[in-house]
């Protein structure tokens, strides 16, 4: 029996093996954890289809493979004939369809086919053949080649170049892991990619500080600052309907709902797990689910589900002491609300005297693909308008 890298969500192409918990020649049970997965998202335990001899290992500890590879082989299952578990394949082309047609550039041959890769984007070719790259040296992701990849390798300062460049400065080096390696490359797709634009406004936090020191008072605790900002802007997004979008290549999706996800940081990088349906929640809700998702995203234990689509996120710095900043989008969701710290800061009074009040800003970052900017400048107020008015949120 063939055992391939599994599928670990609709947006993960490869899987990296962190650990074989038996050897070549050992008995394996059904049911029976037979390795350890991670993805640039989570680690998964994946256990033995069926019983029978572990005959050959294909991918050693550390080494990646795509999604769909055969990894092991499991001989004798429970004493039945072998089986494969493969990936879905194709099916086959119609016999009177005509072959498809290499693309080339006009004066360049075009650059031979890449292992792993099941397309190369006209752009990819043209970009590779100007800059003098030769696909075949591209990482075998298994992913697609497009102009962002071509775009990074050309901007890129080769690997060996670096190490030789600091050979007498006193380093350590780090393996990158797979998230924070695909990290490196969706953000630098999306600013590559994704036309951003940047609005910010300040935030009157005195009625949210209020309410939440009466609700600590009459409980014990209460909702963080993030989960009444989370149903904050689902609820924006709710007034706003026409921000509640994401841009998908040859259409633009609409939703009926607010997915809102949220920046958690790690050791080795940041998952974004998604709160669903934030709008038909309440603040406690919220801030009870993002600790668990918090906490399972620390572990590693996070399913597809739990990170996996949204239409927004929230990165909030503001308890690391970060004043404004921008944040750049988690494709291919359209909107990213960057919130800063609060601050005393003064302002003047309608009597013209000047009061100190603890305000945050708050930076939005948007897709100007399917988000104009005076749809964000409405968003954002309505943003500001639900928070500085938190009662309503409950």
């Amino acid at each position: 029996m063939n055992i391939v890298m599994p599928s670990l969500g609709a947006s993960v192409s490869e899987g990296k093996i962190v650990q074989w918990f038996k050897a070549v020649g050992d008995e394996v049970a059904a049911g029976e954890p037979l390795l350890e997965v991670e993805s640039d998202k989570t680690s998964l335990e994946i256990e033995a289809p069926a019983s029978g001899t572990l005959s050959e290992i294909r991918v050693a500890e550390d080494d990646i493979a795509p999604v769909g590879e055969i990894i092991c082989i499991l001989a004798g299952a429970d004493e039945q004939p072998a089986e494969t578990i493969e990936a879905p394949t194709p099916p086959p082309a119609s016999p009177t369809a005509e072959p498809p047609r290499t693309e080339d550039v006009p004066g360049d041959p075009a650059p031979p086919p890449v292992r792993g890769r099941s397309q190369i984007s006209p752009r990819a070719r043209k970009l590779a053949a100007e800059k003098g790259i030769d696909l075949t040296q591209l990482a075998d992701t298994g992913a697609p080649v497009t102009g962002a990849d071509i775009l990074a390798k050309s901007n890129a300062v080769p690997a060996a170049d670096v190490s030789l460049m600091y050979a007498d400065t006193p380093h350590q080096r780090h393996t990158i892991s797979s998230m924070r390696g695909t990290i490196a490359r969706r953000l630098t797709e999306a600013k590559q990619t994704i036309p951003h634009f940047y609005m910010s406004a300040e935030i009157d936090l005195g009625p949210l500080e209020q309410l939440r020191n009466e609700l600590r008072s009459k409980a014990g605790e209460c909702p963080t600052v993030t989960a009444f900002a989370i149903k904050a802007v689902a609820e924006a997004l709710r007034a706003v309907p026409e921000a509640n979008v994401v841009w998908a290549g040859d259409s633009i999706l609409q939703f009926e709902r607010a997915d809102i996800a949220v920046a958690v940081a790690l050791d080795d990088g940041l998952l974004t797990p998604v709160i669903r349906d934030a709008g038909g929640k309440t603040p406690s809700s919220i801030s009870a689910e993002l600790k668990d998702l918090a906490a399972r995203a620390r572990q590693g234990r996070l399913q597809p589900a739990d990170y996996e689509g949204g239409v927004a996120s929230i990165s909030n710095l503001g308890m690391h002491g970060v004043g404004r900043f921008q944040a750049i989008i988690n494709p291919p969701q359209a909107l990213i609300l960057a919130l800063g710290a609060s601050e005393r800061r003064p302002r003047e009074a309608d009597d013209g005297s000047v009061q100190f009040v603890s305000q945050m800003t708050v930076t939005l970052s948007a897709d100007h693909r399917v988000v104009d900017g005076v749809t964000g400048a409405n968003l954002l107020a309505a943003f500001g308008t639900r928070l500085q008015a938190p009662d309503g949120l409950l």
